[in-house]
């Protein structure tokens, strides 16, 4: 497809025709000086090859555009959604070879392996053998005074579980134990290096759910006072040209309207679906979306060139025939640009392909009839 486009863009300038294709050479000149007289900027291609080019237009029609704020930000973990991954006993780390920052497991997918054999220097499950003789005596004496009623359910709840914990972290840690995922997700974080000793109850990974995430967008404190009117947004990563839009994917805003700054910034937050392809910890481009401004003229974000820093949009008088005009731009939420000044409602846009176009505005076999002087 891209050798298509390259060859389709190398053809332009013998492309470029007048309107009105088919008439005699006279007639074309004719007609070329008379456009010329009203469209300076009138661009002309061959209407037989527009379709080829890919070149499409719509009619311009008012719709509600919502206030748009810029940021930066990142994706996160959802709250709650990231566990850590312990040392049931102590030696000697190793990983399995899928294991790496950024695999994907499943819960009770294998992390690595922990072995003491071999150690030297004594008991190496001399603090997993301490800690199971607390529980273990903690729970003796909690069990009685619950039957008595004369502890809590939460109280005996928590003492039994402690305990059977440290025995499975004790009695079954002599000479080595796998240590598996908790919950199904991404590994974030390798806390420990490959071979290293550890002793039991160390945290040696960290696996973060991925079905939920958080969007977490950094406002600067100045837009303090819109924080109420900010209910979704849009956002795009580094790895990719998609934007994704939060309203698609059951996204919801957990920020209180009245959070407090810290810093120059507002922690603004929403959590969403993760629906493919979006890792926690990925840097995030922001476009925070507030109320919404009626009868809006809009374009998508590649209808708009740039030429100097000024902005321009292609208008179309009939099939190969537009017009390059120069707009003014409001605010862009990723996906469609808000136009303040330049266009009208009813007229017909380039929406796709207008960097072909702006090629044949530039080329130089743009007819004799267009030169202005």
């Amino acid at each position: 497809m891209k050798k298509r486009n390259k060859f389709l863009i190398l053809l332009l300038p013998s492309l470029l025709l007048s309107c009105g294709n088919g008439n005699s050479s006279a007639e074309q000149e004719h007609k070329k000086e008379e456009v010329g007289e009203h469209h300076e900027n009138e661009i002309i291609i061959d209407k037989h090859h527009v379709d080829e080019l890919g070149i499409k237009t719509a009619k311009i029609t008012p719709v509600t555009f919502r206030e748009v704020i810029a940021v930066s930000g990142e994706v996160a973990p959802a709250q709650g959604a990231m566990k850590s991954v312990v040392a049931k006993t102590s030696g000697i780390v190793a990983f399995y070879n899928n294991v790496t920052e950024g695999a994907a497991v499943g819960k009770g997918g294998l992390i690595c392996n922990i072995s003491s054999d071999g150690i030297l220097g004594g008991d190496p499950n001399k603090s997993a053998k301490i800690a199971y003789e607390s529980a273990k005596a903690e729970y003796e004496r909690i069990q009685p005074l619950y039957e008595k009623k004369i502890v809590t359910a939460g109280e005996y709840k928590e003492a039994k579980e402690a305990y059977e914990l440290a025995e499975n972290a004790y009695l079954g840690g002599k000479g080595s134990t796998t240590v598996v995922s908790p919950l199904s997700g991404i590994v974030t974080q390798l806390l420990v290096e490959n071979g290293a000793y550890v002793d039991a109850g160390t945290a040696i990974a960290v696996v973060s759910e991925n079905r939920r995430l958080t969007l977490r967008a950094y406002l600067p404190k100045k837009y303090y006072e819109k924080l109420a009117s900010l209910k979704t947004a849009n956002f795009k990563l580094p790895y990719s040209e998609k934007v994704y839009d939060l309203s698609e994917m059951n996204g919801r805003k957990i920020t209180s309207d009245n959070a407090a700054t810290s810093g120059g910034y507002i922690d603004v937050a929403f959590d969403f679906d993760n629906t493919g392809g979006i890792v926690p910890g990925t840097y995030a481009e922001i476009y925070l979306l507030g109320s919404g401004k009626e009868d809006s003229i809009v374009l998508p974000v590649q209808s708009v060139t740039e030429e100097m820093g000024y902005f321009y949009a292609y208008v179309e008088h009939e099939k190969g025939c537009y017009e390059k005009r120069r707009i003014d731009i409001g605010g862009c939420d990723g996906k469609n640009i808000e136009i303040l000044s330049g266009l009208k409602a009813g007229e017909s846009v380039v929406t796709e392909g207008a960097v072909l176009v702006k090629i044949a505005a530039n080329s130089s076999a743009v007819p004799e009839g267009h030169h202005h002087h």
